[in-house]
C-alpha cells in the first residue's frame, strides 16, 4: 500500500492483487489540490500493467473541472492499455460532469471515417442545396419587404435608412478610395512589364481605369 498526502487531497493506492489496482482518493479535488497528485495517480495506472483498475472517490468532498479531467486522464491511460478502469462511490453531480467529459474527449479525439466519392459528392450536393435555398429565400424576402415598404412608406423607418445610407455610402468614400488607390497603384506596376514588351505602356492608365472604375469599384462600394 503507497499514500500520497497533500493539502486538501489524499490518494492511496493498494494492490495490485488479483490482477486490480485500487486507487483511493478521498477530500477536495479541486484545481489546488488535482496537480499534487496527477503524476502520482498516472504512474500508479502506468506501471501496474493490470486488466483492472478500481478508483474509490467515495471521500471525494468537491471535484471540479480539474478533478475531473484527473479521473479522464486515468481512465484514458487504462484504456489506451486495453484494460478497465471503474469509478465506485462518486457523488451524482460529479457523475454526471465525469460523463460530460469522457464525451466531450471522445469528440475531440475521435478518428473521423473516412468517406468515399459518393458520400463526398452527397454532401457537396446538399449544401451547394442549401446555399441555393438560402439565396432564393434572401431575395424572396428582400422583394417582399420592399414590395411592401412601397405599399405602406409608413412603415419604413427613413430615419435608421438614412443612417445606413450614410454609413455605407458617405463614410466609406475614405476608405474605398484608399483601397482603390493602392489597388490601382499595384496593378500599374504588374501590368507595366508585360505591356512594354509590345509597346502597350499608352493603355496602362486605361486599363487601370476600366478595372478599377468599371469592375472593382461597385464591388468594394458595396462589400463596404
Amino acid at each position: 500500500m503507497a499514500s500520497s498526502a497533500h493539502t486538501g487531497v489524499d490518494l492511496r493506492s493498494e494492490g495490485p492483487r488479483d490482477g486490480v489496482l485500487k486507487l483511493v482518493i478521498a477530500g477536495r479535488l479541486d484545481s489546488s489540490t488535482t496537480g499534487g497528485i496527477w503524476r502520482r495517480a498516472s504512474t500508479a495506472v502506468n506501471g501496474a500493467h493490470v486488466a483492472n483498475v478500481l478508483i474509490d472517490a467515495t471521500g471525494i468532498e468537491y471535484c471540479d473541472g480539474a478533478g475531473i479531467a484527473l479521473l479522464v486522464h486515468l481512465r484514458r491511460l487504462q484504456n489506451k492499455a486495453r484494460g478497465d478502469l471503474r469509478i465506485d462511490g462518486l457523488r451524482p453531480e460529479f457523475a454526471n460532469l465525469l460523463d460530460d467529459g469522457v464525451a466531450r474527449v471522445a469528440d475531440v479525439t475521435g478518428e473521423t471515417p473516412r468517406k468515399g466519392l459518393a458520400d463526398e459528392i452527397g454532401e457537396a450536393t446538399v449544401e451547394v442545396w442549401r446555399d441555393i435555398q438560402i439565396l432564393v429565400s434572401f431575395v424572396g424576402e428582400l422583394g417582399a419587404g420592399l414590395a411592401y415598404a412601397a405599399l405602406h412608406p409608413s412603415s419604413v423607418r427613413w430615419r435608421d435608412a438614412m443612417s445606413v445610407a450614410e454609413a455605407a455610402g458617405v463614410n466609406a468614400l475614405p476608405i474605398v478610395a484608399l483601397v482603390s488607390f493602392l489597388m490601382g497603384l499595384i496593378m500599374a506596376f504588374q501590368a507595366a512589364v508585360p505591356l512594354r514588351q509590345f509597346g502597350a505602356q499608352l493603355f496602362i492608365a486605361n486599363l487601370i481605369g476600366l478595372s478599377i472604375l468599371r469592375e472593382l469599384g461597385p464591388l468594394m462600394t458595396g462589400s463596404s
